[in-house]
């Protein structure tokens, strides 16, 4: 009711200045309505690639084998005696001096040891120069005729 109230009011203003003559009075057309079409903006999509590093595999060569280092035991009377790392030279002259006592019959011997006063089965290979022969506690002798 109260909205009627002042429109009737607002009427009967704008009528009583029409009464008062001098300047005719139009009532002013109401303000247009603007309608504002707003369209949102899409956020941009980002994509992002990410490429993995490769891995990279290193191959090693794996260390060459360590030539056993040799003694140089002197000459028995018939070949230069050289001794494995794990050999004494009283025990590899007793190979040598095995061998040669026995070459032609047997590769194979019953060595005795001064060192650990033990003997051990030693079997020589022939093939050709060095004379290779082992057996024992990982004993090498060599024998070069």
């Amino acid at each position: 009711m109260k909205k009627l109230i002042i429109t009737a009011a607002i009427v009967a203003s704008i009528g009583g200045l029409a009464a008062c003559g001098s300047h005719p009075v139009t009532a002013a057309a109401p303000a247009p309505t603007v309608t504002k079409t707003v369209i949102a903006t899409p956020t941009p999509t980002v994509t992002k690639t990410v490429v993995p590093v490769p891995i990279k595999t290193v191959y090693v060569a794996p260390a060459a084998q360590a030539v056993p280092a040799l003694t140089d035991c002197g000459n028995n009377g018939s070949a230069e005696v050289y001794a494995g790392a794990d050999t004494s030279c009283p025990f590899a002259l007793n190979v040598a001096e095995a061998y040669s006592l026995d070459a032609g019959f047997t590769n194979t011997f019953n060595v005795y040891s001064p060192v650990t006063g033990l003997s051990y089965i030693m079997t020589c290979t022939v093939a050709d120069n060095p004379i290779v022969c082992t057996g024992g506690n990982s004993a090498l002798v060599e024998l070069n005729t």
